[in-house]
């Protein structure tokens, strides 16, 4: 039997763009024994970029594939794998349905998720990633008011601590501008993952370090899912989706597919209030 070990960028596993095709053809020409998650730094002073091992070997029968994230000793990881208790199982059915990403945390189940209605935010939600231009100028005074993450309050509001501005130019589109219920998320830095509320007082536009959710209010009130945004249950998915070397990020791709506890309208509404 052939086997063959291929060391390749962490992108691998969930690019669109540049690794769909591939990832569609690897599952389909060979069997894949293991993926190790390794992670940043283990490749110094060469590079500095996290990775994954692939483990193939020829093309057999497969319903499902085993996946572990190396935290401590690699070597000895290595050498006792093969019991492969701290191995997670993909089934090759869920990835074929799901872009053939490699995500672990994608297809985890949470004990919380027992006996109550849940949904991917992007069941219940549109997206739209925040504004910026090359060249584009601040300044101290202006129509619009220019947010970044750090503007992005601990109590899930908006409270600027950099006094940016802008004037709309032509080719920006008033889509960019907020409306009262939209939630802004950070998307990159120490605080990515974090939310807050826009109550729709100002002119405001957000930057590209973060991302704008417009929710379906007739399943879920934005209200709710900035207080859902403070809980464990979002936390733990966001640690599992998070990645990046000197600056941590949280994609578009992955905000996408965070779980979220979906009572009824009237039970939000009591939740909020209590």
């Amino acid at each position: 039997m052939a086997k063959l070990i291929i060391i390749l960028p962490n992108s691998f596993t969930h690019s669109l763009i540049h690794y769909k095709e591939v990832r569609k053809q690897v599952l389909e020409n060979f069997q894949i024994k293991e993926i190790v998650f390794l992670p940043t730094k283990i490749f110094l002073p060469f590079a500095n970029v996290w990775t994954v091992i692939l483990y193939l070997t020829s093309k057999t029968s497969q319903k499902e594939v085993y996946c572990f994230s190396y935290k401590k000793n690699f070597l000895d990881f290595w050498r006792f794998r093969k019991s492969r208790e701290n191995f997670q199982k993909i089934e090759i059915k869920k990835m074929k349905e799901n872009n053939y990403f490699i995500i672990p945390s994608l297809y985890q189940n949470y004990p919380w998720e027992q006996n109550n209605k849940v949904k991917r935010l992007k069941e219940i939600a549109t997206f739209q990633r925040g504004y910026w231009k090359q060249g584009m100028i601040l300044k101290e005074k202006g129509e619009f008011i220019f947010i970044k993450v750090g503007d992005l309050g601990k109590t899930g509001k908006i409270e600027r601590i950099n006094n940016c501005y802008f004037d709309l130019i032509p080719e920006l589109s008033q889509d960019y501008v907020l409306e009262k219920g939209d939630l802004v998320v950070a998307r990159v830095g120490a605080t990515a993952g974090k939310t807050v509320l826009f109550l729709g007082k100002d002119k405001i536009i957000a930057s590209s370090c973060t991302i704008r959710i417009k929710f379906n209010q007739k399943e879920i009130l934005p209200e709710y899912f900035c207080w859902f945004a403070q809980s464990k249950e979002y936390w733990e998915q966001v640690k599992n989706f998070v990645y990046g070397t000197t600056q941590l990020q949280l994609n578009i791709i992955f905000l996408k597919e965070i779980k979220v506890l979906l009572p009824s309208l009237e039970k939000q509404k009591r939740l909020l209030k209590s």
